[in-house]
């Protein structure tokens, strides 16, 4: 009993430090009131626009902003506009309810970060220091300024190091699969936080040294040996670097692939206009899917010669299925 008031009280003062800390920034750097400064603040002008004079959906708006950042930008965000297109759709042109919400995934950010480094026994002021010193430098930028949207893959990141430090303290298998979720949602969030995905399997092979002491050199047969402790967990953390989006299209036999490639047909089309006739795509994925495995199997075959002939097959297929519409 003693030790949860303890906890209870812990807690308390780890969020009201955390809430003062951030609210003394934003307030005394006027950030709360100053009005538009969010990066990219055309594209929120643009949202609002499409859904409020538009009477684009939300859903819409969410579909075709994806493709457009894979087909134009090159780009698999995937996670990126399902969460930044609904802002636009709740908040609007208010301000301060945005610069509310980044505050608060700031603080959440903090007390994880915190707690982060008390699972590594670290003392109240070493995990306070850690915390802070997070956000402390270049990235500070990130929740202060309150407008860049990667605060949210930071939050990502923090509460999957957190859920790792506890599978990996006490081996439990639901904590790495909650760290493992969320170290995905942080990868499509943002391609730049991929970079984090090796720091993240080097600490799990150091942290193996930490528990056996000094009882292991820190060699390559050594290294290897702490590696294969959790190979699993550190196997899954490789396959997000990879990509992600690879790895279910061939898990998925392909599927997937042509599901995107019908996405990116079908907004083409629909915002292609040829003598004043605006076009319309009427295929379907799996229709796509059963020509897709047929020119694999024929790829195979002929080891990889009608491969040669995969990209007009596809092309042909979009015409087939593209036509005015009426």
């Amino acid at each position: 009993m003693e030790n949860i008031k303890k906890g209870i009280l812990e807690l308390a003062i780890v969020l009201m430090a955390a809430t003062c800390l951030v609210l003394v920034m934003v307030l005394g750097f006027g950030t709360l009131f100053s009005g538009w400064h969010l990066v990219d603040d055309h594209q929120f002008f643009f949202y609002i626009n499409r859904m409020r004079n538009n009477n684009e959906s939300l859903l819409s708006v969410i579909i075709s902003e994806l493709n457009r950042d894979y087909y134009e930008q090159h780009r698999a965000r995937l996670l990126f506009y399902p969460l930044r297109v609904p802002q636009a759709y709740l908040f609007g042109f208010n301000t301060v309810y945005y610069y509310v919400l980044k505050a608060v995934e700031t603080v959440i950010t903090l007390v994880v970060l915190y707690y982060s480094a008390r699972e590594l026994n670290l003392s109240y002021f070493s995990s306070a220091m850690f915390s802070l010193l997070s956000f402390c430098g270049e990235q500070s930028c990130v929740w202060w300024k309150l407008g860049t949207p990667q605060l949210q893959a930071t939050c990502f990141f923090s509460i999957g190091f957190y859920f790792m430090i506890r599978y990996l303290k006490y081996n439990k298998k639901s904590s790495a699969v909650i760290s493992i979720l969320f170290y995905i949602f942080m990868a499509n969030f943002h391609e730049s936080y991929l970079v984090l995905i090796p720091f993240i399997v080097l600490f799990v092979i150091y942290y193996g040294f930490i528990e056996n002491g000094d009882s292991e050199k820190i060699t390559l047969s050594g290294i290897w040996s702490m590696a294969k402790k959790r190979l699993g967990f550190e196997l899954a953390l490789v396959l997000i670097f990879a990509s992600l989006g690879f790895l279910v299209t061939v898990f998925t036999l392909g599927i997937c692939l042509p599901w995107s490639y019908t996405m990116i047909y079908n907004w083409e089309t629909k915002h292609t206009v040829i003598n004043g006739q605006r076009l319309q795509f009427n295929g379907s994925a799996v229709g796509l899917f059963g020509n897709w495995i047929k020119w694999f199997l024929l790829t195979i075959i002929t080891f990889g010669i009608y491969g040669f002939w995969l990209g007009i097959k596809l092309i042909k297929w979009r015409i087939s299925h593209t036509s005015y519409a009426y």
